[in-house]
């Protein structure tokens, strides 16, 4: 088995001391036996396919560079805030009550609630002690997918929730 690598590279200068480059590169495999001039042939071929390719590559950056620039879109217009009634659809729910608040619902801790797997991955790992294990425990008790990181937001905040609230109770 022979194994040919065909590749070109190319780098223009573009404006002010800028430059672009591309590169393509292809590595086949040809039977051992493969004449001479078929090995050319596919050679060819293969240097042809990669030049055309760095070619079309720069001929794009050329056309993003020397495009001129689009102005902004108009901002959008805004309509006025409904009123207080206007804004309450009675399949809403009912806005939480105003007033004493429990330690556990306490704003500061939901800016810093996880927004992700691997965000609860990493406030699990710097708690202490480690709250790893029961995050995963109750993540296979709900029957979440059994990675963390495929876990959808109220997933994880969920299990974020128990567990901070189980962390004082060990």
């Amino acid at each position: 088995m022979i194994r040919m690598k065909v590749g070109v590279t190319r780098k223009e200068a573009t404006g002010r001391d800028g430059s672009a480059g591309a590169t393509c590169e292809i590595e086949v495999e040809i039977p051992g036996g493969t004449p001479d001039d078929e090995l050319l042939r596919i050679r060819d071929h293969w240097l042809e396919f990669c030049e055309s390719a760095v070619d079309e590559q720069l001929d794009r950056h050329r056309d993003r560079v020397t495009a001129p620039p689009q102005p902004p879109p108009p901002p959008a217009p805004r309509a006025p805030a409904p009123s207080h009634r206007e804004s309450r659809r009675y399949d809403d729910p009912p806005p939480p009550p105003r007033g004493r608040r429990d330690a556990e619902d306490s704003p500061a801790d939901d800016r810093a609630a996880p927004a992700d797997g691997r965000q609860l991955l990493g406030w699990a790992a710097k708690q202490d002690p480690d709250a790893k294990g029961l995050v995963i425990a109750f993540g296979k008790k709900q029957g979440y997918p059994p990675k963390i990181v495929d876990w959808d937001d109220e997933q994880v905040r969920s299990a974020y929730r128990y567990a901070r609230g189980r962390q004082g109770r060990r």
